[in-house]
C-alpha cells in the first residue's frame, strides 16, 4: 500500500518500475531460486524515498510446468482478458476465482480460450 497523503509517489520492486493506482501498486518482477527478499522502494517527486524489505521464498519449477497465459497481461479496469492453462494433465481439475473475492467462479477440465472481465475500475495484474 502506498499512502502518500496526495501526493505523487513512483515505486519500484527490485528494480522494476510498478503500476499504481490509488494506495496499491503492482509488478511483474523475474526471480529465481534463492531470492530471499523483494526491495520497495518509493519515491516522491521531491526525492523523499521510503524503502521495505519483505521476505520471500522462491522455489524450484517443477518438471512439468503449468503455465497461465493472460491477454492482456494487465490493464486500467474494467477489461476483458482472454486466458489460456498450459501444460495441465488432461484429467486434471481446474478452479478459478476470477475475480479475487474469494469464491469459485469456475470448476472443470483444463480449458482454452475461457474469458472473464475484471470487476472494478483500477490498476489490475493479472497472474
Amino acid at each position: 500500500m502506498v499512502a502518500a497523503g496526495g501526493h505523487e509517489v513512483a515505486v519500484t520492486i527490485n528494480g522494476i518500475a510498478a503500476a499504481i493506482h490509488g494506495e496499491s501498486f503492482a509488478a511483474l518482477v523475474p526471480l529465481a531460486p534463492g531470492t530471499t527478499r523483494l526491495q520497495v522502494v518509493a519515491t516522491t517527486a521531491s526525492r523523499r524515498c521510503g524503502h521495505q524489505d519483505v521476505p520471500i521464498i522462491v522455489t524450484d519449477a517443477p518438471d512439468s510446468p503449468v503455465l497461465l497465459v493472460a491477454s492482456p497481461q494487465s490493464g486500467v479496469a474494467p477489461f476483458t482478458a482472454a486466458f489460456a492453462l498450459l501444460g495441465v494433465p488432461a484429467l486434471a481439475t481446474v478452479e478459478a476465482d476470477f475475480d479475487g473475492n474469494g469464491t469459485i467462479d469456475f470448476t472443470g477440465p483444463v480449458w482454452m480460450g475461457r474469458h472473464s472481465r475484471t470487476p472494478s475500475p483500477g490498476c489490475t495484474l493479472l497472474s
